[in-house]
């Protein structure tokens, strides 16, 4: 049996088919981790995105994202667009913090240099790492210039 999740949130479960999963990376559900496992699609990442992004807004507190795509194989078509509307979307919602991105591969890389090109302004909420590790160190850090630059 499955313990339950924090406050009741309905997490995908380890054997959903969705190419796209999202669980809390922390207790204090600060952090959400989006997996990529190939093969998924535009129409999981959406689902998953909207899925934890009705959690998110409603919450008081600004919540960073990982996107690990080690399992996640190629980008499907359209990654341009439907990246750049969703961090678009990012930037409008106050509780949505930043995005560390791991496991691209070269072609993805060569995606987010053109994303941002478009769309500079998510050079500011958009990071990329090569490990998990990684990925929390940036998030760490982020908090503390947060915090130095308030005092």
């Amino acid at each position: 049996m499955q313990p339950s999740p924090p406050n009741g949130i309905r997490l995908p479960k380890a054997n959903d088919t969705m190419g796209v999963r999202w669980i809390w990376e922390n207790e204090e559900q600060t952090i959400v981790r989006f997996t990529f496992v190939d093969p998924w699609s535009w129409e999981d990442f959406l689902t998953a995105n909207a899925e934890a992004g009705d959690i998110v807004a409603n919450l008081n507190h600004v919540v960073d994202a990982i996107f690990d795509f080690r399992a996640g194989g190629n980008l499907p078509l359209g990654a341009i667009s439907v990246f750049g509307t969703a961090g678009q979307k990012s930037l409008e919602t106050p509780t949505e913090g930043l995005t560390v991105v791991i496991g691209m591969n070269s072609f993805m890389r060569t995606m987010y240099n053109v994303i941002v090109r478009i769309h500079p302004e998510l050079k500011t909420i958009v990071r990329i790492a090569s490990d998990d590790d990684e990925a929390l160190a940036i998030i760490a850090t982020a908090h503390l210039e947060i915090l130095d630059s308030d005092s």
